[in-house]
């Protein structure tokens, strides 16, 4: 078991914007104490996802690190036929920008399970008045 998150970390999560590059544009998930979208686009209805394999445990690593660790992840959701769109999470500045997935509607426990290998502290999980920090 790893120790409980500090506060002032889950409230950068909590502060994080999130766009997704979808085929007819990108869609930005604002952060979560704005509370969840109204609407969402169709391909990523009903619920799903964002997971990142970058930056384990919120240490940061080199791009080169973070970009062959993301392939690998995106790799295994293949495999496994998630729906998946690449994502960004960032601040509001745009100083902090993390390469994540939106994976639409997997099944939760493999979803969970793959972020915990990668070594994540949380995802983010939208869904019908749901967008939240889920914490591994």
């Amino acid at each position: 078991m790893t120790d409980p998150i500090p506060p002032e970390l889950l409230g950068a999560y909590e502060e994080t914007w999130v766009e997704v590059e979808l085929d007819e544009g990108r869609f930005t998930f604002a952060p979560v104490r704005e509370g969840a979208p109204r609407m969402l686009p169709t391909v990523l209805s009903p619920h799903g996802f964002v997971i990142t394999a970058c930056n384990p445990f919120s240490q940061r690593l080199d791009e080169d690190e973070n970009e062959r660790r993301n392939g690998e992840l995106e790799a295994r959701m293949r495999e496994e036929g998630w729906s998946i769109f690449p994502a960004l999470g960032r601040d509001a500045e745009g100083e902090w920008r993390e390469p994540s997935f939106a994976v639409v509607a997997p099944p939760v426990l493999p979803l969970l399970k793959l972020a915990r290998e990668y070594e994540q502290n949380s995802v983010f999980e939208w869904g019908p008045g749901i967008w939240r920090v889920v914490v591994i």
